[in-house]
């Protein structure tokens, strides 16, 4: 079994962050402006602790295919937070907002250090989950493709079912926190190689934006 190489001087500054976002994920106001900040500050930490490492050797066949998935969900991101942001509520478009540079970077993490597959599924579940807001736009749309709004079947954005879904995410936030949280605790335990700090700062910084987020869903959104 290969050995672990010693500590990094990067490492203080993943536990250092790793213990801010926690701090800050329960102090900060949960409000729109915060929730942006503290994605940004997850963000560039990442990206540094990314450019200070070195790459990774391995040539993954399907680091193509993983940043093309992680990609197709920021499209996904930046059509919800330009509608969100034309809303009753343009507070609510920073959720979008952040999650579009988590998913920007993931893919650009995944370019450079390929995730593992439980990390790569984390990411699939994180995204999927800060889409659901957007379901109601999407049959909103679909009813206007299929003519159905002379039925009174019209649902947008300021549609009480827009907000049921925020609220519904409430429900699901608390699971995707608990997956991150085991994804990256399995990071830290593989004995077969040194993990991504990278990673593991962006897995850190998105279970941090997952607690304000739920904070912020269930303060009424």
């Amino acid at each position: 079994m290969p050995r672990r190489a010693g500590p990094r001087p990067t490492d203080l500054v993943w536990g250092v962050a790793a213990l801010g976002f926690g701090l800050a994920a329960v102090t900060l106001p949960a409000t729109a402006e915060r929730l942006l900040s503290l994605a940004v500050m997850g963000h560039l930490l990442a990206a540094a602790l990314l450019l200070a490492a070195s790459r990774n050797a391995r040539n993954d066949p399907f680091r193509g295919f993983v940043s093309a998935i992680l990609g197709a969900f920021a499209v996904f991101e930046v059509i919800g937070a330009f509608i969100f942001a034309a809303g009753e509520i343009p507070q609510r478009a920073a959720w979008f907002q952040a999650a579009i540079g988590c998913a920007v970077l993931a893919g650009i993490l995944a370019w450079r250090s390929p995730p593992t597959d439980s990390v790569f599924m984390s990411q699939i579940l994180f995204h999927w989950v800060l889409l659901v807001p957007m379901f109601p736009v999407l049959i909103g749309a679909a009813f206007s493709l299929l003519l159905l709004q002379s039925l009174g079947l019209n649902f947008g954005i300021d549609h009480p079912l827009s907000r049921l879904a925020f609220e519904f995410n409430s429900v699901l936030l608390p699971i995707v926190f608990t997956v991150q949280l085991a994804v990256l605790a399995h990071l830290f335990v593989r004995d077969d190689s040194k993990p991504s700090l990278s990673w593991a700062t962006l897995l850190a910084s998105q279970a941090a934006f997952l607690i304000l987020g739920f904070r912020w869903s269930t303060g009424g959104v």
